[in-house]
């Protein structure tokens, strides 16, 4: 699916600018600057543990007024339910029916780390959250309203995750996987021939009942299940791990039918790069029998559809871009390399995965841009070897960073049962990628799942140069969703009205509406704001309520009854339902009423409790 951005400008303005300021910008008593530090100050007042919160869920975004309950539970990891909670809290979304639509695009963080503790686990630990929704008339509300929550752990700073275990990658244990375009032609041949075992194999380790894991026929959440969806994970934290899984169990398929390398990787960062010579014909000649006999990397069965994978590459595959230029892959990769923060990292990294599949497969219907069929093309296995190699070299910028590269974003998913890999036998018969099946236990791949890399080279560049070119890069400035020309050529400023719609076409050339994706933002950040010289400005100070005099009160209440007496558009009736929907005006002969909530601990403010009682006063009289 193939998306352009709708953009919908903010200019956020110092609130100098309009015309006041606050009176004290402490926090119970904590000055700004002691309230937030700055990374690498201090530690955080926490325990060492760190923090933990629901985040990746709350994506928030309209629906009517509702509240969220927040549990926390223990996990079994035998059939993963639970049987012991905790509750964390609540939160409270206000909204309503006949607002403008609305959505967060950054998650709401809600701080679960004291239920943790009184469950007994560390912050680090396994276990799940869950959420019940509630209206605010009490009702029970369908949890799927929203994203179900999921745990991130914050680790105190200047944690790092510990380093994976030395293997000695000489050994029998640990195979290798290299770059495709250097294998020698003895090797191209063990290659071809260990595939063709597989594929000829028609039992459920054969290569049909493997390439089925990723998509149809679905086999989850349980094969037997009514309703079942494919296993393979995309669009969260966990894409990397499940596809780490993936290519071991291929991996190890081949090895028991005579490979003794790894899957070798091809690397399409590279300007006019192509599809590697070992998948691109249809036929090769064998060595030993000087026969044409079919290519195993061509295509293979669809066999429950008794369809045949195909191809259709896009000529924007081999861009070659100007001298000194790079692919739009090789940045793209650039930029998720940039990020600090794993579920930052796998956002950028996994959308341009997404690319290489359309740049194959093209509109071909059972081919590598279908999800469903796309493991059933062999080149599926040299394109996500890659993918894996990718992540690897993130992992290796993190540890070079002295910084996290496990999922800590991400916590509880990473608990998360993978399927099929989580399945017994026959359904998974790899032991290893049974054993590994959680997230959480696929990090140390040299160590765990006994393969490494020839080289985590990229660009050319080892990780400490690759980090160092990073930095470089790091500072400049860039701006994303680059629309900076077609601002230039419309004769636009960033803050003037605009909008940018969004185009959206899938692989089948199916137009979708434009509110199938949510909305993005452009943020225009900018210098601290100075008045213009020679500006005399007068601004009003905004004072806490319960510190005011007599005097302020008595002049705010004379103030608020003159607003509300104005009848005019500038009144307080114009200024209460602004922006008013057409169809709340006051209908004549309804009653509109008013609840006052009292907070459930401590009363009123005393300038609204004295108005309550001279309102109930006057209602009396």
């Amino acid at each position: 699916m193939q998306r352009s951005l709708t953009v919908d400008v903010v200019v956020v303005c110092s609130y100098r600018q309009l015309g006041y300021v606050y009176d004290d910008l402490s926090l119970n008593g904590l000055e700004h600057r002691a309230a937030v530090q700055p990374a690498g100050t201090a530690p955080r007042t926490r325990t060492s543990s760190g923090q933990l919160h629901p985040a990746r869920p709350w994506l928030l975004r309209q629906c009517p007024g509702q509240g969220r309950r927040t549990i926390v539970c223990d996990h079994d990891e035998e059939d993963d339910s639970h049987d012991h909670c905790e509750f964390a809290g609540d939160i409270f979304i206000l909204g309503g029916a006949n607002e403008m639509p609305w959505e967060f695009n950054l998650p709401y963080h809600f701080d679960i780390s004291k239920a943790v503790e009184r469950l007994g686990k560390k912050l680090g630990g396994d276990y799940i959250v869950t959420a019940e929704l509630y209206s605010v008339n009490g009702t029970s509300l369908d949890p799927s309203l929203l994203p179900r929550p999921v745990g991130v752990h914050r680790p105190p700073l200047g944690y790092t995750d510990p380093k994976p275990s030395e293997s000695d990658v000489q050994s029998a244990n640990v195979v290798i996987r290299k770059d495709v375009d250097t294998l020698t032609d003895e090797e191209v041949y063990e290659l071809r021939q260990a595939l063709s075992r597989f594929q000829n194999d028609s039992s459920v380790d054969g290569y049909q009942s493997v390439a089925e894991f990723h998509g149809l026929p679905a086999r989850c959440p349980r094969p037997d299940a009514r309703v079942r969806y494919a296993c393979c994970v995309h669009g969260m934290a966990t894409f990397p791990h499940w596809h780490r899984l993936f290519v071991v169990q291929v991996e190890d398929a081949l090895k028991r039918r005579g490979l003794h390398f790894g899957i070798p990787y091809w690397d399409w960062t590279r300007p006019g790069t192509t599809v590697p010579a070992i998948a691109s014909k249809e036929t090769y000649v064998d060595p030993n029998s000087d026969s044409s006999v079919h290519n195993p990397f061509f295509n293979a069965p669809v066999a429950f559809l008794g369809e045949t994978t195909s191809r259709q590459v896009q000529a924007e595959l081999s861009t070659k871009p100007a001298y000194g230029d790079h692919t739009a892959l090789f940045d793209g990769m650039l930029l998720a390399f940039e990020q600090r923060d794993f579920c930052d990292f796998e956002v950028q990294f996994e959308v341009v995965h997404n690319l290489p599949h359309f740049l194959v497969g093209g509109f071909a219907p059972y081919s590598l841009s279908t999800l469903h069929y796309s493991a059933f093309d062999p080149i599926f296995i040299l394109h996500h070897s890659n993918v894996d190699r990718l992540w690897a070299i993130w992992q290796a910028l993190q540890i070079k960073r002295g910084l996290p590269y496990k999922a800590h974003c991400a916590h509880t998913m990473t608990h998360e049962l993978l399927k099929p890999f989580g399945f017994a036998p026959p359904l998974n018969s790899n032991e290893k990628t049974h054993s590994h099946a959680r997230p959480s236990a696929v990090y140390d791949y040299e160590h765990e799942l006994g393969y490494a890399y020839d080289s985590l080279q990229f660009g050319g560049m080892t990780i400490d140069q690759l980090d160092h070119y990073i930095d470089e890069r790091r500072a400049r400035d860039r701006t994303f969703v680059e629309i900076t020309d077609a601002l230039s050529a419309l004769s636009l400023n960033y803050d003037d009205n605009y909008k940018i719609s969004l185009a959206i076409k899938d692989v089948n050339g199916k137009d979708w509406p434009e509110n199938t994706f949510s909305h993005s933002t452009i943020i225009h950040e900018e210098g601290t704001v100075h008045a213009e010289d020679g500006e005399h400005q007068e601004l009003h100070v905004r004072s806490d309520v319960s510190s005011l005099t007599r005097e302020q009160v008595q002049n705010l209440r004379e103030a608020l009854h003159s607003l509300e007496e104005d009848t005019s558009v500038n009144g307080f009736g114009a200024h209460r339902g602004f922006p008013r929907p057409a169809q709340l005006v006051p209908v004549p002969g309804r009653r509109e009423e008013v609840r006052l909530l009292r907070p459930r601990h401590g009363g009123l403010p005393p300038l609204a409790s004295s108005a309550h009682r001279a309102g109930r006063e006057r209602a009396q009289s």
